[in-house]
């Protein structure tokens, strides 16, 4: 893959290969971050693209159908002859409604929903009698020629400039474009990420900021897989429950390794309130375990990458002199140590440690596949070097086990 990057953050140019393992080395504040950010904006983005529009248009929906169902609602009151509106009621049909609205590909579609609509929201005042009385009628024809021309010429490019605006704003903030005092072009200086598949300038998805907005997307292949950024082990903080479901675990591990925005990421990750809570059973029951972009493993898939784990467990365990308990109960996931008797709470853990234990947890729970897309901020930062030396030899190892693209950051001479 080639990554092109400009004008993003301090990086004015920059044109990188991303084929097997990438080391960027350099001082201080000079944009190295900014790669593998950049990098992972890009395919998470567009990977959580088409998961965004889904979600978009029944909200497109529901809104439209709010504006028809409020004139409906008082249409209703009037006929009943009663003083107050249903609207919490009328609502809630708003919502069933939209969902099934949005997911209508003809005409007669939108025509049946918008009927039966029409005939449960009658059924709350009592009137499902009126039904053909030219007032509910005239309402249902206006109604059905405005949301079959709202759905079926729905536009989803505002949506999905929307979409990849607020993941990379969770990412960036709201500063993406680069601007220098001295060009005195701030206003209208604009930016630009592209990935490609090839070094040709075919299959590429690429982005284009102006005044740090989306202001056009390109996308010429499917992103089927996820990339993943580590940047602190000190997440394992807070996975002290994921022994306890292998699916929900990995979900949920996934989720984590999300960087930079730490309200954002508490807020997908433990529920709607963000707070400084661990993860706690709740937070399990809601999780969608299917990814329909992922392929299921074939038996051949699975057995392979059993004995890449169960090899390279054996080297991290050597390494550390302990393992993670991977307990298929309702045990906390722990640290056992071959010199102690007791095992650690993940939070005694020294932050070395963690860093090695996060890798035999994404092995474990199966979060790296073939080709998958690593990137690595500053591994070092929290390693002796000697245990530096022992964890990029790791890394190269996975590498070339499982032909990942890792991209890897480091002030490091030992990496």
């Amino acid at each position: 893959m080639k990554l092109q990057i400009e004008n993003i953050l301090k990086i004015d140019r920059a044109d990188i290969d991303i084929d097997g393992i990438t080391v960027i080395a350099g001082s201080n504040n000079t944009g190295k971050s900014t790669v593998g950010k950049v990098l992972f904006a890009l395919m998470n983005s567009f990977y959580n693209l088409d998961d965004f529009i889904r979600e978009w248009k029944p909200n497109d929906a529901r809104k439209a159908l709010k504006k028809h169902g409020n004139n409906l609602d008082l249409i209703c009151k009037n006929l009943a002859g009663v003083k107050r509106r249903k609207v919490s009621l009328s609502e809630n049909i708003q919502r069933k409604y939209a969902v099934f609205i949005a997911s209508c590909k003809h005409e007669s579609g939108i025509r049946n929903c918008m009927k039966d609509y029409c005939q449960e929201h009658l059924e709350l005042y009592g009137m499902q009698h009126m039904y053909n009385s030219p007032e509910v009628q005239d309402w249902l024809h206006s109604a059905i020629a405005d949301m079959v021309d709202t759905m079926l010429n729905y536009d989803s490019e505002y949506a999905e400039k929307h979409g990849c605006q607020k993941y990379w704003e969770s990412i960036f903030a709201d500063r993406i474009v680069k601007a220098k005092k001295a060009a005195g072009d701030a206003e209208g200086k604009t930016a630009f990420a592209c990935l490609k598949l090839n070094r040709e300038n075919s299959n590429t998805i690429s982005v284009k900021f102006a005044n740090n907005r989306v202001c056009e997307i390109k996308q010429e292949f499917g992103v089927n897989g996820k990339a993943f950024y580590i940047d602190t082990p000190r997440i394992m903080d807070d996975l002290a429950v994921l022994g306890l479901l292998e699916d929900a675990a990995r979900a949920k591990l996934e989720e984590v390794l999300v960087p930079y925005n730490a309200n954002l990421m508490r807020q997908r990750i433990f529920g709607r309130y963000p707070g400084t809570r661990g993860l706690e059973m709740d937070d399990f029951w809601e999780i969608s375990f299917g990814d329909e972009k992922e392929e299921q493993e074939s038996n051949v898939e699975m057995q392979e990458m059993d004995e890449i784990i169960e090899r390279f467990n054996a080297e991290l365990v050597e390494i550390m002199q302990g393992s993670l308990r991977f307990e298929k109960s309702h045990e906390q996931l722990d640290y056992k140590d071959s010199d102690y008797i007791d095992s650690f709470k993940l939070k005694n853990l020294s932050t070395g440690a963690k860093a090695i234990s996060l890798l035999q947890c994404i092995l474990h729970y199966r979060v790296l596949r073939k080709k998958s897309v690593l990137i690595l901020d500053e591994p070092e930062i929290n390693l002796h070097p000697e245990w530096q030396t022992e964890y990029a030899r790791i890394i190269v190892m996975l590498q070339k086990e499982m032909d990942l693209h890792v991209v890897i950051t480091t002030h490091s001479p030992f990496f």
